[in-house]
């Protein structure tokens, strides 16, 4: 219940704020996730054998902090969830396997306030939104997503960790990239 009113109030800021505003604040978040990745040790090697777990309040404070950008940028949560699981001693595959569900809430809370809050401003988008939410680009998202999950099951466990690590860098500094030439 707590990640849906998280998601709730996030959206409800972001819709707020320029749009421009929201993209520029998404690429800094993302040139620091990067940059704290690369510099900061903990996520490019692997020193600990098992997970270390969190108090409770830190849970708490971490699940906040990551739920409220999450949602105000419309990312998935686990941009955060995998370098902060990486630094306390999870493997990629255990890391990213845990963070996809973590981000479920969130997306499905932020996504239904975007629609729900701007229903009424649909003209102004054009057909095919609904609300905020460009709806085809939603559903190739699903579809990419579920294509990418099976291609990618069979490779779960095989991927040696430090290019896995390595490969979901690189593809954040490709979506940075992405985010910084697009107008």
């Amino acid at each position: 219940m707590i990640k849906i009113i998280r998601g709730f109030i996030s959206a409800l800021l972001a819709i707020a704020v320029q749009g421009i505003w929201v993209k520029w604040m998404f690429i800094a978040y993302l040139a620091i996730t990067i940059l704290d990745s690369i510099f900061r040790p903990g996520f490019m090697t692997q020193s600990a054998s098992h997970l270390r777990t969190m108090s409770a309040g830190a849970v708490a404070v971490a699940g906040t902090v990551i739920g409220v950008v999450a949602a105000f940028l419309g990312v998935g949560g686990s941009v955060m969830t995998v370098p902060l699981m990486r630094r306390r001693g999870a493997e990629m595959a255990q890391a990213t396997a845990m963070a996809n569900p973590l981000s479920l809430p969130m997306a499905l809370t932020g996504t239904l306030t975007y629609i729900l809050l701007a229903r009424h401003e649909t003209a102004a988008f054009g057909s095919g939104f609904a609300g905020y939410v460009d709806i085809q680009a939603f559903m190739l998202l699903i579809a990419g997503s579920w294509l990418g999950q099976k291609l990618s099951a069979p490779l779960v466990g095989r991927i040696p960790d430090k290019l896995y690590a390595k490969s979901y860098l690189a593809l954040l500094i490709f979506v940075l990239l992405v985010m910084v030439v697009v107008q």
